[in-house]
């Protein structure tokens, strides 16, 4: 307090340069002059008071808002987790049997002479037609002749078999110098008549053909023809005669099939059948998958003698090029497959069977044999493929469809507040209009409602609820599939417990209950995205519109005083606090003083500002200016002249004793004027 004493040194200065004229040799002379030393000026704004707050800002006209934002006040929910796909599903025991199979058609010539159908005729018909051997004349007439019977060379690619379906085909190329009319030839295998071919008319060198059936018959290899009728009109004019002239019978099937045998198989498709598949889902109703990842697994063996191919074919379902999804699965012959398809990016339409037209596809299955290159193989209706089919590992890349109603817990996740301002503050205040938004970030096509609430602890362990109402979330509709719908639930105390929430000053905020997935049931198109997501995020706006009882605060002000006690020995000593107050609070102070080692010395306590008038709304209007005098006593005064820092504690109040509430202005301002008054005794010797 040097400085603050210089009237001291210019008291003394003024006697040096008069001594000519005053005796002070022998003099012992006590002043007592009044000094008066500032020890504070502060000029602030509301402004600069919270501008390094973070939980601070202010409207556009200027007022305070103490706000707090955490967009991610819960992990973020994830479309994956709202719907599980069965990690597998199929036909576990899948059976395509051989069945009847169409072998390779049996292609057969055989030729006879006119000398070997001749012998069967009549006998004079015959010698007469040997006469003319090697002669051209007229070849006699003939009705209803006979030809006998005639072996046909057996077949190398079919040996026997039970036909189930199939068609004999005779084709008979006349090479004789005479048309033939009505010839009626009996087909036999093993000397059992398989039916009769008939021909009407078959000029000379001309050929004719005709077909019979064969359904249900065990058969051989070993097949004859009998001749059972013949006729011909002979020739007018005369015609080279030679025993030798050919009739050629070829013996062809067509389709013909068998149950079991000995035989060359064809390329054919043996079985076709289709089966639905049913994706293992309880609640959940899905029309449209699309496949993210997802795979066709089998284990098939087949007992079957030639390599086979099961192809799959997904109706109304799509593979990554826009194509009907079709998977082909080779097999070998009396062999096993195993492995698996991707069915990535693939598409599959689940409500096409109009008797459930959800969670269901179908698959057509074909099974195809190949050719058994000329080899002849044992076959049996019996022979099969079977095994396992699976679909395993599906994760959607988009789904539609109703995905049951369902809860995600939200109880156990905490969000710890850093509201540094309310931190700094003690006692209770109210706020006026107090907001809290419950801010989401939407790309779920889904409702969701809250049905949560939220706990707020303060740092004594103090909870209060807040006493949310159950709310719904916006989300994206049908039409805005890959966007983020950002919504916001307003929180407010019409809505909530806000005041008492809040004025509890949470440090941490605690989720109690869920959120709850289809909440009214099966009311319309629900879809998901894979990368769709809920964000969950918290903004506390609490304005500073304030009303306030006793809420304290206090500050720290360093501050170091030094006064030489053996020339300055103060008498009294009064302090000066005056302050202009355009803040809407008023206030009582204590003054704490604390020596170097922070212990509280003494204190001093006034009324330090009266609120500045407010209007009916809490805005300042205009400022207050209070002087404040206060003096110390000798115990006060020995403690401020030690002191090295002062405590400022405040209790502020709204005006009326809280009763009115005050809107806090970035231009409100306070100036403070902190001054010591003091007497002080100055012992002057002469000598």
């Amino acid at each position: 307090m040097r400085n603050i004493y210089a009237l001291v040194c210019l008291a003394m200065l003024l006697y040096s340069c008069n001594s000519d004229q005053l005796d002070f040799e022998n003099a012992n002379i006590v002043l007592e002059p009044t000094l008066i030393a500032p020890i504070v000026n502060l000029e602030l704004n509301l402004g600069d008071m919270v501008g390094e707050i973070d939980e601070i800002d202010s409207d556009s006209a200027g007022n305070l808002l103490v706000f707090y934002r955490d967009l991610s006040a819960i992990p973020p929910l994830k479309a994956i987790d709202l719907l599980d796909l069965p990690g597998s599903f199929g036909i576990p025991n899948a059976f395509f049997p051989l069945g009847s199979v169409e072998v390779e058609p049996i292609d057969v010539v055989e030729t006879t002479a006119i000398s070997e159908i001749g012998v069967n005729w009549e006998s004079a018909l015959y010698a007469q037609v040997v006469a003319l051997d090697g002669t051209s004349a007229v070849f006699p007439a003939f009705t209803n002749e006979i030809g006998g019977t005639h072996s046909i060379q057996a077949p190398a690619n079919f040996i026997s078999g039970n036909v189930t379906t199939g068609f004999f085909q005779l084709e008979l190329l006349n090479q004789w110098p005479i048309d033939l009319q009505n010839v009626d030839v009996t087909l036999k295998e093993n000397g059992v008549s398989l039916g009769s071919f008939s021909f009407a008319s078959v000029p000379a060198q001309m050929s004719s053909s005709s077909l019979i059936p064969i359904n249900n018959l065990s058969i051989g290899n070993n097949f004859s023809i009998e001749v059972t009728a013949m006729s011909s009109s002979g020739s007018i004019a005369a015609v080279p005669v030679d025993l030798a002239d050919q009739l050629v019978w070829n013996l062809r099937t067509t389709a013909l099939s068998i149950s079991s045998g000995n035989a060359v198989l064809s390329d054919q498709l043996v079985f076709n059948s289709s089966s639905v598949v049913d994706i293992a889902l309880t609640e959940e109703e899905i029309t449209l998958l699309e496949l993210l990842d997802g795979e066709l697994s089998y284990d098939l063996s087949s007992d079957i003698p030639q390599a086979t191919i099961l192809r799959l074919t997904f109706l109304e379902s799509l593979d990554s090029n826009g194509d009907t999804l079709v998977v082909d699965i080779n097999i070998p012959k009396n062999g096993i497959a195993q492995g698996s398809s991707n069915l990535s990016s693939s598409i599959f339409r689940l409500d096409q069977i109009s008797a459930q037209p959800y969670n269901q596809f179908t698959i057509q299955f074909e099974l195809l044999v190949s050719n058994s290159d000329g080899l002849l193989e044992p076959i049996a209706s019996t022979q099969n493929v079977s095994g396992s089919l699976s679909f395993d590992g599906f994760e959607f890349d988009y789904v539609e469809g109703f995905f049951g109603t369902s809860i995600e817990d939200l109880t156990g996740n905490d969000l710890e507040l850093d509201l540094e301002f309310l931190d700094r503050l003690t006692g209770e205040f109210y706020l006026e209009d107090p907001i809290i938004k419950l801010l989401t970030d939407n790309s779920l096509g889904i409702p969701i409602r809250t049905n949560f609430d939220l706990i707020g602890t303060s740092r004594e362990g103090d909870m209060v609820p807040l006493n949310l109402q159950p709310s719904d979330i916006g989300y994206p509709n049908i039409g805005q599939v890959g966007l983020s719908i950002q919504d916001q639930i307003l929180i407010d105390r019409n809505t909530s417990n806000i005041i008492n929430f809040l004025g509890n000053i949470p440090e941490v905020m605690s989720f109690d209950g869920s959120i709850d997935i289809n909440p009214d049931g099966n009311v319309g198109t629900n879809f998901l995205t894979n990368n769709g997501r809920l964000f969950l995020g918290v903004e506390i706006d609490m304005g500073l519109n304030l009303r306030v009882d006793d809420l304290g605060f206090t500050d720290t002000l360093n501050l170091g005083l030094e006064v030489d006690n053996d020339q300055l020995n103060p008498k009294t000593v009064i302090l000066h606090a005056n302050v202009d107050n355009g803040f809407g609070l008023d206030a009582d102070i204590k003054l704490i003083m604390l020596n170097a080692s922070g212990q509280a010395m003494d204190s001093v306590a006034f009324n330090f500002m009266q609120a500045g008038i407010t209007d009916a709304d809490g805005f300042v209007i205009e400022s207050t200016f209070v002087e404040n005098r206060i003096e110390l006593n000798e115990a006060q005064t020995e403690s401020l002249f030690n002191t090295e820092s002062l405590v400022l504690s405040a209790e502020l109040n709204s005006p009326q004793d809280g009763a009115e509430n005050y809107v806090m202005n970035v231009q409100d301002f306070l100036k403070i004027y902190l001054a010591v008054e003091s007497k002080v005794q100055i012992n002057l010797n002469g000598n």
